[in-house]
């Protein structure tokens, strides 16, 4: 064992070794040890690492209120055995710069102290099941990293400023209670697997959306969140306001107990698939924009629906077997658009223009709440409609000079 009473300049110990270290250790050179306690006897301890320090059992920095773990720039903590927890008492643990990690195998438990890695990273790396300490300092984490093969659960709602990287074979599960938060831009990376039962929540500018299956997606603080792989939402989709979600190529599907609140000055836009679980209304501007091959149209109430990009066949919007509803603006350009069995539903309360010049299958016209001129409905251009066209009581169509 090797104890530590006073202030040390350490480049190296070898591995085997148990310190207690009552003093101040300044350590910049590899230190390799069975375990670490950062006190001893009645002394306190202070670690500053600017190295590597390998433990292989535990890390017990729980002796005094005055012990402190500094792990500075460049600095890695490694516990690295089966048994390598980590414990801070009434003490700190800062673990705070870009360049600043700690790895665990095991757990870590925190009494009255702090353990601050708003900038730093954690990684949690056994090949067996963890559980992510969500008591850090303001529950977040800087950087966090997943590996190995297993599966890390979150132990409670938690924020990461900057990154979550997720290797191959690892598995982050949220937990179904709890909110994990994302402000960086690319706040998800790797080839591991996100198990998303809780709230996942896209917090800063314009950011990438990690492809996965989320419980609740919730986009917040504008700018644009960009798909990086097919989204799945069984439950809540929310996007705040002015935000737009561009699902690029990727396929957006919705469960059966799903919900979309899009707000009103937001927009959804896609290239991809779109397969609708169950008939969402959706608020703001929803763009279908792919310009190769075919993209099938999600049935829905839309606000504002927008078609383009393609040209001719190449493109070409599919309308599905249901009833599409639009109660702002319908705009096309670009492809065809090929309404098959289609229903088109002009649904809104008041004034409302049809767009002329399409070849319907079915058009509705509904929703108003009074015969006045005021709630008209009125084409645009000349309206061809293949199958019926129903006109619900109030409603009025208004053709002009149109045929």
């Amino acid at each position: 064992m090797m104890a530590f009473a006073a202030i040390f300049l350490v480049t190296g110990v070898a591995f085997g070794q148990a310190i207690k270290n009552g003093g101040t250790i300044n350590n910049t050179g590899p230190m390799s040890v069975a375990t670490f306690q950062n006190y001893k006897g009645a002394n306190p301890g202070k670690l500053n690492n600017t190295s590597t320090v390998t433990v292989s059992s535990t890390f017990d920095n729980s002796g005094f209120a005055t012990d402190s773990v500094n792990n500075n720039a460049g600095g890695i903590i490694d516990l690295t055995g089966a048994a390598g927890t980590y414990t801070n008492g009434a003490g700190a643990t800062v673990n705070n710069t870009a360049t600043s990690t700690m790895k665990l195998t095991n757990t870590i438990t925190n009494g009255a102290g702090a353990i601050t890695t708003t900038n730093g990273t954690f990684e949690y790396k056994s090949v067996l099941a963890q559980t992510v300490f969500s008591g850090v300092a303001g529950s977040t984490y800087g950087n966090l990293t997943i590996t190995g093969a297993s599966t890390k659960s979150l132990g409670g709602t938690i924020t990461v400023g900057t990154q979550v990287t997720i290797n191959v074979s690892a598995t982050l599960a949220d937990g179904a209670a709890n909110t994990l938060t994302l402000n960086g831009a690319s706040p998800i990376t790797g080839t591991g697997t996100l198990t998303a039962d809780g709230t996942t929540i896209y917090n800063g500018a314009a950011q990438s959306v990690f492809g996965a299956t989320y419980n609740n997606l919730t986009l917040q603080n504008g700018n644009t969140k960009t798909a990086g792989g097919g989204v799945t939402v069984n439950g809540a989709l929310t996007s705040a306001a002015s935000t737009t979600f561009d699902l690029s190529t990727n396929s957006l599907i919705t469960g059966a107990s799903s919900s979309i609140s899009n707000n009103a000055s937001g927009i959804i836009r896609t290239q991809g698939d779109v397969t609708f679980g169950a008939v969402h209304t959706i608020v703001g501007t929803f763009i279908y924009e792919k310009t190769t091959a075919t993209q099938s149209v999600g049935t829905a109430n839309y606000t504002d629906l927008t078609m383009s990009g393609g040209a001719g066949a190449t493109g070409q919007k599919n309308f599905p077997a249901g009833t599409v509803g639009i109660a702002g603006t319908y705009s096309v350009s670009g492809a065809n658009r090929s309404y098959g069995s289609s229903t088109v539903a002009y649904n809104n309360t008041s004034a409302q223009s049809v767009l002329g010049g399409e070849s319907y299958n079915n058009l509705t016209m509904s929703n108003a709440t009074d015969t006045s001129a005021a709630n008209y409905k009125t084409a645009s251009a000349n309206l061809t409609v293949g199958g019926a066209l129903s006109i619900a009581a109030n409603s009025t169509l208004d053709m002009g000079s149109n045929s």
